[in-house]
C-alpha cells in the first residue's frame, strides 16, 4: 500500500494519523488495502446511513475481534464529524497495540478529517443512505479532483462513469471497447438500468485512444503530448466570451490501471507541474498504489522530462 497519509493528531496524549475524505475514497478503490472501517457514531446514524463497508462496534474488544478475523493493518474510525469520543479512541488504540504486539503486526489507526458529514458531501453515492448506493461498488483511483486512474473493469462499468460525472475517457489499449460502444450490448447495467438508459449516462463522454500495449519496446512517448493536449483541452474549456468554467473529469485506463494508463497520466504531471518522473510516479503510487510502469516506458519518461526542461 502506497504512502496514503501521514499527518498525525493527538488524541489524549496518543499519536493517530489523519485520513482524508479523498484518501479514505482511494484506500476504498484499492484493492490491496487490508483496511477496516469502524463506525463510532450511534445505533441510529450508523442505520440511517454509513459508508460503503462500515461496520458498527460498541468496545474495544469488537474492534480487536474483527482486525484479528479480517487480518487488516490499517484501521478508519469515524464519528459525525471532527467530535470524536477520546476515550473510546484511546481505548482502542491501546488494545489495537497490544494486539500488535503480541502478534508482530503493524497495525496503524487512523481518523477521517471531518468525519462521516465530509466524507458523504463528496461522495455521497458511496453512502448506504444515498438513493445511488451500491454495496461494495469499486470506483477508479483518485488522481486529482478531476483526473482519475483505473483497469478496464471499473472503465467499462457505465453506472460509475455517470456517479464519478466522467466527462472524457482515455483508453491505453490496443483492442478494449469503450463504454459508449459496448452499453448496448447489454440488456441492463449493475443497477437495473436498461440499455437505453445506460447510454444516456454515458453518451456525452469524449474519448481518445492510446494503442499502445503493454512491452518495454512499445513506444508510449508517441503519444504524451497527443494525450497532454486531450487533457488541457477538457480542463480549460471556454465559452464564447472566454471564460473558464469546465467541470471536465478525466478517466485513464489500460487493461490493470498500473503501467500503460499510469505512465499517461506522469507524463502529463511531468510536464504539467514541472516535476520529475520520480516525484510524479510517487505521487501516483500514493493515490494507487499498483502503479508500475514498464522498464522501457519508466525510460520513455526520462527522456521526456529531458525534453521538458529544455
Amino acid at each position: 500500500m502506497g504512502t496514503l497519509f501521514s499527518r498525525l493528531t493527538t488524541v489524549d496524549d496518543i499519536e493517530v494519523e489523519e485520513i482524508s475524505p479523498s484518501q479514505l475514497y482511494n484506500l476504498h478503490a484499492d484493492l490491496t488495502s487490508f483496511h477496516e472501517l469502524f463506525d463510532c457514531r450511534c445505533d441510529d446514524q450508523y442505520k440511517t446511513s454509513h459508508i460503503d463497508l462500515a461496520v458498527k462496534v460498541h468496545t474495544p474488544e469488537e474492534v480487536v475481534a474483527k482486525v484479528e478475523q479480517r487480518y487488516c493493518s490499517v484501521c478508519v474510525f469515524y464519528h459525525s464529524s471532527d467530535d470524536h469520543d477520546n476515550k473510546y479512541l484511546v481505548k482502542c488504540k491501546r488494545a489495537l497495540a497490544k494486539l500488535a504486539g503480541t502478534t508482530s503486526r503493524t497495525i496503524r489507526m487512523c481518523l477521517i478529517t471531518g468525519g462521516f458529514t465530509a466524507f458523504e458531501k463528496k461522495y455521497p453515492f458511496m453512502c448506504t443512505g444515498n438513493a445511488n448506493y451500491i454495496e461494495g461498488l469499486l470506483f477508479p483511483s483518485e488522481i486529482s479532483d478531476n483526473m482519475y486512474l483505473s483497469n478496464y473493469g471499473v472503465a467499462s462499468n457505465p453506472t460509475v462513469l455517470h456517479l464519478m460525472k466522467i466527462t472524457h475517457v482515455i483508453n491505453c489499449t490496443e483492442d478494449c471497447p469503450f463504454v459508449t460502444d459496448i452499453v448496448t450490448q447489454n440488456d441492463s447495467d449493475i443497477d437495473g438500468s436498461s440499455s437505453s438508459d445506460l447510454l444516456e449516462k454515458v453518451s456525452h463522454i469524449k474519448n481518445m485512444r492510446v494503442p499502445v500495449t503493454d512491452t518495454h519496446s512499445h513506444i508510449i512517448a508517441a503519444f504524451f503530448d497527443k494525450a497532454y493536449d486531450f487533457i488541457e483541452s477538457a480542463l480549460v474549456a471556454t465559452d464564447i466570451e472566454g471564460n473558464c468554467h469546465s467541470q471536465a473529469r478525466i478517466l485513464v485506463h489500460c487493461k490493470h490501471g498500473a503501467s500503460r494508463s499510469a505512465s499517461i497520466v506522469a507524463a502529463y504531471l511531468v510536464r504539467k507541474r514541472a516535476i520529475s518522473v520520480h516525484d510524479a510516479l510517487a505521487y501516483l503510487k500514493a493515490r494507487r498504489s499498483k502503479v508500475c510502469p514498464n522498464i522501457g516506458f519508466i525510460e520513455q519518461l526520462e527522456e521526456y522530462a529531458i525534453i521538458q526542461r529544455r
